[in-house]
């Protein structure tokens, strides 16, 4: 997508991308915001589905084109809250999944408990590692490795330089590799502090 800096002439419909390919640049980005904000499977799709439609609706009122997946994301911001607001309203025991499920499927479908104990107490401990780092790299390295965005979205949200979020994951990378080392060697907080890590 070309950046310009004045979309208000007689060009700007030439100069803002057809939709096709704004749907194909930004859908991935679109859907991992939409299940970011905590959209149910089943609806992820209906969500961004509904995302696209106000903004082929809207993309004439648009007037500049710099600003298209933040422009998307607010829009998928208010069609979220619309769902969660009519998810209240309906109440809980309106389904919203139309997919018949075997009564069979379902007693292997959730994991076992000591999975999902293993599970939370992995999490429990990326999240301590995690938050050893310090803010900016804590952020790189979330939205990089658990999140799964890429350098480039994760240097426009934080309008820092491409090879500031690179420097910021390597090392946070490196620090969380150390971190997660020392946990699995069994290596206590007062040895770390005698070892200088």
């Amino acid at each position: 997508m070309a950046v310009a800096e004045d979309l208000t002439g007689p060009h700007a419909e030439e100069l803002l991308p057809p939709f096709a390919v704004l749907f194909a640049d930004t859908r991935d980005h679109i859907v991992r915001r939409a299940r970011r904000m905590r959209v149910p499977n089943h609806a992820v799709d209906d969500v961004v589905q509904e995302t696209y439609i106000i903004a082929h609706r809207r993309l004439p009122e648009l007037s500049g084109a710099s600003m298209l997946r933040r422009w998307l994301c607010c829009i998928l911001k208010n069609v979220v809250r619309n769902f969660f607001r009519t998810q209240r309203r309906r109440g809980r025991g309106d389904a919203l999944w139309t997919e018949v499920i075997d009564p069979a499927q379902l007693v292997d479908a959730a994991p076992a408990p000591d999975e999902l104990a293993s599970q939370h107490q992995l999490a429990v401990v990326i999240r301590g590692l995690v938050a050893r780092l310090d803010h900016d790299k804590a952020t790189v390295f979330t939205r990089a490795e658990l999140e799964g965005s890429t350098i480039g979205e994760i240097a426009d949200e934080t309008n820092a330089k491409l090879q500031t979020v690179y420097s910021r994951l390597k090392a946070a990378r490196r620090l969380f590799r150390r971190a997660l080392r020392q946990r699995a060697l069994g290596v206590s907080e007062e040895r770390r502090f005698f070892l200088g890590s």
